[in-house]
């Protein structure tokens, strides 16, 4: 079953007030633009251990788009919906939309649903406020 963080109840609303996250925990993040090992361009939003805990969900035509991506989501993130859904194997990941398309995706799958939220409200704590791309 699909769940939007935005509203009450099981969503909850795209406000920095009403983050789940407390401002001394984010974690400081970083936006990169680059190739991965197949050649193509993405972006990746990296958290302050280095660990990928974002990106694209898609690949783009050229750096220059890729970068415009990533610049997007640093712009809609603290706004965007994010979306709970259960994935393949029993895993819980997250996905976020701003205007009805598809922004961003979890970089990895979670074990719980509440993991899963956990790690979208840290994303939309800290992706506005990334450096990079």
């Amino acid at each position: 079953m699909d769940m939007l963080l935005q509203g009450a109840g099981p969503r909850l609303a795209p406000s920095p007030a009403l983050s789940l996250v407390c401002e001394e925990v984010v974690m400081s993040m970083s936006l990169i633009v680059g190739t991965h090992y197949l050649g193509q361009t993405s972006w990746w939003l990296n958290a302050e251990n280095h660990r990928v805990v974002a990106w694209a969900g898609r690949t783009f035509d050229s750096a220059i788009d890729a970068s415009q991506a990533a610049d997007d989501f640093k712009k809609c993130s603290a706004t965007a919906e994010f979306e709970i859904h259960d994935a393949a194997r029993g895993r819980w990941r997250w996905r976020a939309w701003h205007s009805r398309q598809q922004v961003a995706v979890s970089a990895t799958g979670f074990t719980t649903k509440q993991n899963a939220r956990r790690a979208a409200e840290s994303v939309r704590a800290g992706a506005s406020a990334s450096s990079g791309p």
